[in-house]
């Protein structure tokens, strides 16, 4: 019995260590599959780089009770709102990247529209008021750009007139032409295109890692996990760094050349939305391999609707460049962060931020940091600190030597009495 017993230990010893080995070797592998994957999708961020990208796209919003409907289509289900013929450029050239286009604006949902219209009916008194639904409210010209450490962010607003028949509970239409928004400038601690939490960018570096063939490995700063591997494809997961919203991020590279396949984003609670992009084709470009046409799904939850969102994106023009120039309304209104320490996406509106931004307009190139300083010595604001007084020896030394020589002439004024 008991030489049955010590023979079961024995065989259970060899299995535990058969186990011990694999998973080491396992490990060994799936981290020299990682660094592999990080090597091959850096060539291809090299191979991008002195390009100029246009793209021709659409967007196509509707509504659901389940998050299932429509998940996954390809074709938008009769009644989903749309815009055609969208156009994002992005030139990449060295450390800068210019990325300009126009994006959608997304408006009311019917449940809002609904809710809103009995709000209007009861405070006038009258059933005729009606508060429309818009699915997409309007677009918005975007002019973002990393270059090195520097970022620029400026968006302008076009808003959709509301359908015929609405009525918005005053005698005064929406503005057509809302005022411009100011120009943002910040500062980042390292390279700003691999940056996700700073203020300005929103959404701007998936469109600029997707579509241009960026390194989606070094969008974030963690660690990557191996999920699986198959003939054509590793995908590997990282969870969202600290400080952000809890999400799971994933990504599926083509294993022989480290091209993006796919990148999806889930959140652990809502209302965060769930992002998912998809390279659907590639094509040939003088010997390099890009991709020609993608797909950006986003379903996102609001009050009892499920918002989805489907982005179509076909590859215009692809062509060499040895510059990326970039222009900026003169006289535009700027905020300039690059003076306060840790600005993120999070906190950019916070009092205590906004009180050491350094306020100017534009006159067609930046500012140095010595010029920026002294228009915040103007302005009254003491960098990392917000408002203050100006007090410097310019002030200083010279009431000092008034005291002092008040205080010489009272004492010899004393000895002479």
């Amino acid at each position: 019995m008991s030489r049955n017993i010590m023979l079961a230990l024995g065989m259970l010893a060899l299995v535990v260590s058969l186990l011990f080995v694999q998973a080491r070797a396992q490990g060994i592998d799936a981290s020299g599959e990682v660094r592999r994957m990080m090597q091959l999708a850096d060539e291809r961020e090299k191979e991008s780089n002195g390009y100029v990208w246009v793209w021709r796209y659409s967007v196509s919003v509707w509504y659901s009770k389940d998050f299932r409907v429509g998940r996954d289509v390809r074709i938008p289900p009769k009644g989903a709102a749309q815009r055609k013929s969208l156009e994002i450029r992005i030139c990449k050239h060295g450390q800068r990247v210019v990325i300009s286009g126009e994006f959608p604006v997304f408006g009311t949902p019917p449940s809002l529209a609904k809710r809103m219209t009995e709000h209007l009916s009861k405070q006038f008194g009258t059933k005729e008021v009606r508060f429309a639904s818009q699915p997409i409210s309007g677009t918005k010209k975007i002019l973002t750009v990393f270059d090195n450490r520097v970022g620029i962010s400026h968006a302008t607003p076009l808003l959709i007139p509301p359908p015929p028949g609405s009525q918005w509970g005053t005698a005064v239409p929406p503005p057509s032409s809302p005022p411009p928004l100011p120009v943002e400038i910040w500062e980042c601690a390292a390279e700003c295109r691999r940056e996700r939490d700073i203020a300005g960018i929103g959404e701007q570096t998936l469109y600029m890692m997707v579509l241009s063939m960026d390194n989606p490995l070094r969008l974030y700063t963690n660690s990557w996990k191996l999920e699986s591997t198959t003939a054509q494809a590793v995908t590997l997961s990282t969870a969202s760094p600290p400080g952000w919203h809890d999400m799971s991020i994933r990504v599926s590279l083509e294993r022989a050349t480290g091209h993006l396949l796919r990148y999806d984003r889930k959140p652990s609670y809502l209302p965060i939305p769930s992002l998912s992009w998809q390279i659907h084709k590639f094509t040939d470009y003088f010997g390099v391999r890009v991709p020609c046409y993608v797909t950006r799904r986003q379903v996102s939850r609001f009050e009892d609707e499920w918002c989805h969102t489907l982005e179509e994106f076909h590859l215009k023009s692809l062509s060499r460049t040895s510059s990326c120039d970039f222009e900026l309304p003169l006289e535009r209104f700027v905020m300039d962060y690059r003076l306060v320490k840790d600005v993120t996406f999070e906190n950019c509106a916070n009092p205590e931020v906004q009180q050491g931004v350094v306020q100017y307009r534009w006159e067609g190139s930046l500012p140095s940091e010595r010029d920026l300083r002294r228009m915040a010595y103007e302005q009254g604001k003491l960098p990392g600190t917000g408002f203050g007084f100006r007090v410097t020896w310019v002030v200083f030394v010279p009431g000092l030597l008034l005291i002092a020589l008040a205080i010489y002439l009272y004492r010899r004024a004393r000895q002479t009495m």
